[in-house]
């Protein structure tokens, strides 16, 4: 049996939210310190509750929380800073990353960093008129911590550092490769696209369709043909032919 547990004052962001019964909300928010949790919020749907507007995608919160592991129960919440005002390309990208989260962070275990870089994120989207590079340093992120991490330094055979000024084939289960490898289906890049994402430095538009087109594939292959909702979204509001990130 899991340990009852009450935690105050926890960094977290809310993912998805659904109604729970007439009054109440289940919230699948990701916290700092304890990763994606699952919250019983009661009474959060009534019109006088403490939770009401607060419980919202995007909005920086401290909350509290009481109860076992599976299903926790809502104790306080308040805004810890003024949600950004996302719209457009920005607010799917947003809605794109927290699909990534839901997809891939099992319940309850801890991803510090990837927390730090999701508010990162948030934080470009409020003020970039363009967040492309923010989603792509956000998916890198995303891939190191649930174990995918790209290799980005060096070549996977030989592991001679890589270089701007050549090209490689970067192939997703192996890592780059020289360009022209026989045998092998996989991404061409140039070595400044992996130094760039490496080094988190705002790339050339080469580069950055490069790395789009690199963290996509990787992604794809991670989840196995499962679409996303976002994707879709922004297919329908951008035309058929595009995806998340295109300019």
């Amino acid at each position: 049996m899991s340990t009852r547990r009450r935690v105050q004052k926890q960094p977290a962001y809310v993912l998805i939210r659904r109604p729970f019964s007439e009054s109440s909300l289940i919230v699948d928010a990701v916290t700092r310190d304890y990763g994606r949790i699952a919250l019983l919020a009661k009474g959060a749907r009534r019109l006088k509750s403490p939770y009401r507007g607060l419980l919202q995608g995007f909005l920086p919160l401290s909350i509290g929380w009481s109860g076992r592991r599976d299903l926790v129960t809502l104790t306080r919440a308040e805004a810890a800073a003024h949600a950004p005002r996302l719209s457009g390309r920005a607010l799917l990208f947003g809605c794109y990353a927290n699909e990534l989260l839901v997809r891939f962070l099992q319940r309850g275990d801890p991803h510090e960093d990837l927390f730090d870089a999701y508010e990162r994120l948030i934080e470009a989207l409020g003020r970039e008129s363009d967040g492309e590079w923010s989603l792509r340093l956000f998916e890198i992120a995303l891939l190191r911590d649930i174990g995918y991490g790209l290799l980005l330094e060096r070549e996977a055979v030989g592991q001679q550092s890589v270089e701007a000024g050549r090209r490689y084939l970067y192939v997703p289960d192996r890592g780059p490769l020289e360009e022209g490898a026989s045998g092998f289906n996989g991404v061409p890049v140039h070595g400044e696209t992996l130094l760039a994402l490496r080094d988190g430095v705002y790339p050339d538009a080469l580069w950055r369709r490069e790395a789009r087109q690199l963290t996509r594939t990787v992604l794809g292959s991670l989840l196995e043909g499962r679409e996303l909702k976002s994707r879709l979204v922004y297919r329908q509001m951008f035309g058929a032919k595009t995806d998340i990130g295109d300019s």
